[in-house]
């Protein structure tokens, strides 16, 4: 994967291929095309019509989704720490086998609440010491508490199985996920560029964090030839998505005392 280099610790990935249209969801414009005029000049992967339209779609949205494509070296990766990554696996894969053991119509229940499992309060009580080099948060992250430590077990999660990828592996990787992230459902999920997610997985937005979260099973599940994450990184992807499903949007109105 090709960066230019900007300073010795620093380099700037290639740009994301521009929409040609406005991809502000109330474009005013939108029946009549809304060709764009420009982009977002951090992340480059939104293009707007109007200095309106990208001012409203940043108030509303893009804000919790955006990341520079600069990577900087002493942010791309946090350091390895097993115990850490032994911790927040146990707690999550913990929290889906409490899942898998439910009745299958209890989900699909109006009135059910994931925080009513004794293991979501458990992620809610987690420390991760990893989690104070990371200033960003999520959207209504008081009003829904599981969001914050969602984001930062999948900045842990995310910057371990990626650190040992060979540049052909990162190449190969970064345009798959390019490939099943471009166009994601909208409005709740931001755009996830691949070859942030493969050279900075711990310094991007919590909205790229979120859809990344859906797509990270998938991705740990294939094998790609040029690199293969194994049935533990599937187990611990498969757990962190489903638990992102059922706990991302709730309040914890269950598991208040």
């Amino acid at each position: 994967m090709s960066t230019s280099n900007t300073t010795q610790d620093n380099a700037v990935l290639p740009a994301p291929k521009p929409s040609g249209y406005c991809e502000f969801d109330d474009c005013p414009d939108a029946d009549e095309g809304a060709a764009a005029k420009s982009r977002c000049s951090v992340c480059k992967d939104y293009s707007y019509c109007s200095q309106k339209c990208q001012k409203l779609h940043w108030k509303q949205h893009h804000k919790w989704g955006c990341s520079s494509l600069v990577v900087e070296k002493d942010k791309a990766f946090l350091e390895p720490d097993p115990e850490e990554l032994k911790k927040l696996e146990d707690v999550v894969v913990r929290w889906h086998a409490a899942f898998e053991k439910l009745p299958r119509e209890t989900p699909s229940s109006r009135a059910w609440k994931a925080s009513s499992l004794p293991e979501s309060q458990e992620l809610l009580q987690l420390e991760i010491p990893s989690g104070s080099s990371y200033t960003r948060l999520p959207p209504d992250h008081t009003t829904y508490p599981f969001r914050l430590p969602l984001t930062l077990i999948a900045r842990r999660f995310t910057s371990e199985m990626l650190s040992s990828l060979t540049p052909e592996a990162r190449t190969v990787l970064g345009g798959y996920i390019t490939t099943c992230g471009h166009n994601p459902p909208k409005p709740h999920f931001t755009k996830v560029y691949g070859p942030k997610v493969v050279e900075k997985p711990a310094d991007l937005a919590p909205g790229e964090y979120n859809f990344w979260m859906t797509l990270a099973p998938y991705v740990a599940f294939q094998d790609f030839k040029v690199c293969k994450f194994g049935e533990e990184w599937a187990k611990r992807m498969r757990a962190l998505a489903t638990a992102r499903v059922f706990l991302w949007d709730d309040r914890n109105l269950n598991g208040r005392k």
